[in-house]
């Protein structure tokens, strides 16, 4: 096989890919989750009933309410054992919901009441996905849990909360300080989300004046070294007539957005 020959395969294969890639979100990881769903609810049902028989048969009360009982050590490495596997069910059954959640609003475009915290919370924890961002950034989240809800469709706000987030990883990759500050607080007309970050960003003032006046757009943005997807993430929200406030230097950034409730 000539260089030419091995070339022009390997730009059917990348276009192959390409194709295969545009169907995972909302055709084959719908799938994948579902069929992982019936076999971990299945384990999680088998570790709690095996928790509470252990706890029945040596008689030491049970997992909510433990009595101190004396056991053998070999009776003792049991129960701890099986403890240890029904709390490990249960963060497993956890990582699930959190993946799975991502997937679901990804593809909810319904119009419907969105709580911004709880979404906030969810999207925060889909990201420790994300290796860099688990291991290496400090995640503060400062959330009012008592925010009226706001109107919306899921995959829009799913869509652009996580763009906001994924820009601050970027700005904070060669920072050596790391680490995201997440608030949302409320008032009677608007619920407020703002968004810190100790990255090196490069927005200038003419960024700031067009963010805080961005309409809705149907055309995304391209080339904006490295800024296309915070403005076409905001760009995404104006037309809930979300305001936008941007106050950004070398060393801080605040990003804040202002939702109609």
């Amino acid at each position: 096989m000539t260089h030419g020959e091995h070339h022009e395969g390997l730009e059917l294969l990348n276009e192959l890919k390409k194709e295969f890639e545009a169907t995972i979100i909302h055709e084959l990881l719908p799938g994948i989750l579902h069929n992982f769903a019936n076999p971990l609810n299945g384990i999680m049902g088998r570790s709690k009933l095996l928790q509470k028989r252990a706890y029945d048969h040596f008689k030491v009360g049970s997992p909510e309410d433990p009595v101190g009982v004396p056991v053998s050590a070999g009776e003792e490495k049991i129960i701890k054992d099986i403890d240890l596997i029904a709390k490990e069910t249960d963060r497993l059954f956890d990582l699930f919901n959190d993946v799975a959640g991502k997937i679901y609003r990804l593809q909810d475009l319904s119009l419907q009441k969105i709580n911004v915290s709880h979404l906030i919370k969810c999207e925060v924890a889909f990201f420790n996905f994300y290796l860099d961002f688990k291991h290496t950034v400090e995640k503060e989240l400062r959330l009012d849990w008592d925010v009226p809800d706001i109107t919306g469709i899921p995959a829009d706000y799913s869509m652009a909360i996580s763009t906001i987030i994924r820009y601050s990883m970027s700005a904070m990759k060669m920072s050596p300080a790391k680490k995201l500050v997440v608030t949302t607080c409320h008032d009677e007309k608007y619920v407020y989300s703002v968004f810190e970050d100790t990255g090196i960003h490069e927005l200038d003032q003419e960024d700031k004046d067009f963010l805080s006046t961005l309409a809705p757009s149907r055309q995304p943005f391209y080339h904006l070294d490295g800024k296309s997807g915070l403005f076409n993430a905001l760009s995404l929200l104006a037309k809930y007539h979300v305001r936008v406030d941007l106050d950004s230097t070398m060393d801080s950034y605040c990003l804040r957005l202002r939702i109609p409730c």
